[in-house]
């Protein structure tokens, strides 16, 4: 890859790595905070399974997006997370994975083509 490449590359992959860390705030800020704050409100127990929230991002916003079957979400509630989710939440989290995984992709073609 060129040094002109590089650069471009490079700006290309800050910026899509800062939408990623924008959309993971902005979605486990106000959509997991106020669909927890409801499960707890219905009586629903809350997965606590890893502290302040990392990895629950991922299973929330899964569960939104992708139609599985709740046994197959073993991690949150996906029932009642897809019940309680509005459409703001469902683009948050349409956001979070579309900017993670071009996020990922930058890391392949730079782990492919850095060298090159």
């Amino acid at each position: 890859m060129s040094e002109h490449y590089q650069g471009i590359f490079l700006i290309v992959s800050m910026v899509i790595f800062m939408s990623t860390c924008l959309s993971m705030l902005i979605f486990s800020r106000f959509s997991m905070r106020r669909i927890e704050r409801k499960m707890v409100q219905e009586g629903l127990e809350l997965p606590r399974w890893d502290g302040w929230g990392g990895y629950r991002v991922y299973f929330y916003a899964s569960s939104i997006l992708w139609r599985r079957k709740p046994e197959k979400m073993p991690f949150v509630n996906a029932e009642a997370t897809r019940r309680l989710a509005t459409k703001t939440d469902w683009y948050l989290a349409l956001w979070y994975w579309v900017s993670g995984v071009f996020f990922l992709l930058c890391g392949v073609i730079f782990a492919i083509f850095i060298d090159k």
